[in-house]
């Protein structure tokens, strides 16, 4: 299970990763799609490369239908459900320092983007999961009134982990 996990983890940075560079490579005349789809065939390696070149001839007009047929390949949706499922039930554990509970999470978050969860749900489940005394520390900090802050309780989250020294 772990190498399958592992395969998932690299075939969505390596998506990352490629977006990345061909923000570096601007070619005027040519839209960043096409930058993207004539130098994915020197990116593949291994396994991804035999699988783009059995894809029929044409069958790939767009990055984004790329992106999507590649995930799905290379990122199945059971592991998307696996790590959703991991994010809805994530609880910081006895004595876990808010900063590594909070890194964590985002690590989590990470593994999956596609996970289709909106930042206000992500606060709501993180804040679930805190131990009773977090829980506490941000109701003091928002008059008892955390969970009305819907995405701005994100800031709250990454302003305190800045402030945390451990």
């Amino acid at each position: 299970m772990k190498d399958k996990k592992e395969h998932c983890l690299i075939s969505h940075f390596f998506i990352q990763e490629f977006e990345e560079a061909c923000l570096m490579m601007r070619i005027p005349q040519l839209g960043e799609d096409v930058v993207r789809l004539r130098f994915i065939p020197f990116a593949l390696k291994d396994i991804a490369k035999k699988w783009l070149y059995n894809l029929p001839v044409i069958s790939i007009l767009s990055w984004d239908y790329f992106v999507k047929i590649f995930l799905k390949k290379f990122y199945p949706i059971h592991m998307t459900a696996l790590i959703r499922k991991n994010i809805m039930q994530y609880r910081q554990e006895t004595n876990e320092p808010f900063r590594k509970y909070f890194e964590k999470f985002k690590d989590l978050l990470a593994q999956c983007p596609h996970h289709g969860i909106e930042k206000w749900r992500q606060c709501q489940i993180f804040y679930e999961g805190l131990d009773y005394q977090t829980k506490m520390l941000f109701e003091t900090m928002c008059q008892g009134e955390f969970l009305k802050k819907d995405d701005q309780g994100w800031d709250l989250y990454e302003a305190l982990a800045e402030k945390i020294i451990q």
